[in-house]
């Protein structure tokens, strides 16, 4: 299998201190294994950009949630998913858990 789905979660940082915000993506890849679709992942550099306050923003990869081969699909399939609690999320924003 050679066709891969990710669910990574990102961290926002603004001026390198997290906000609170998380970004969850489902990437697709077109690579040998699942190891290959984490390296990948870890090897991309943070988004970066200003915004309009002239702070730096920034978006750092926290977790890799699930990485699933894709084999084929009917409409309405369930394609990849993931269950987190309010911990999960809280790390990945990089906050503590009330």
């Amino acid at each position: 299998m050679n066709r891969w789905l990710a669910i990574a979660t990102y961290q926002c940082q603004i001026d390198g201190v997290p906000t609170g915000s998380i970004d969850v993506q489902v990437r697709y890849f077109r690579l040998p294994s699942p190891e290959d679709v984490q390296a990948a992942l870890q090897g991309e550099p943070p988004h970066v950009y200003k915004n309009h306050l002239d702070q730096t923003v920034s978006w750092h990869l926290q977790q890799t949630v699930n990485i699933q081969g894709v084999s084929s699909v009917r409409s309405g399939d369930e394609v990849i998913g993931f269950i987190a609690d309010i911990e999960d999320f809280s790390a990945w924003a990089g906050r503590p858990a009330a």
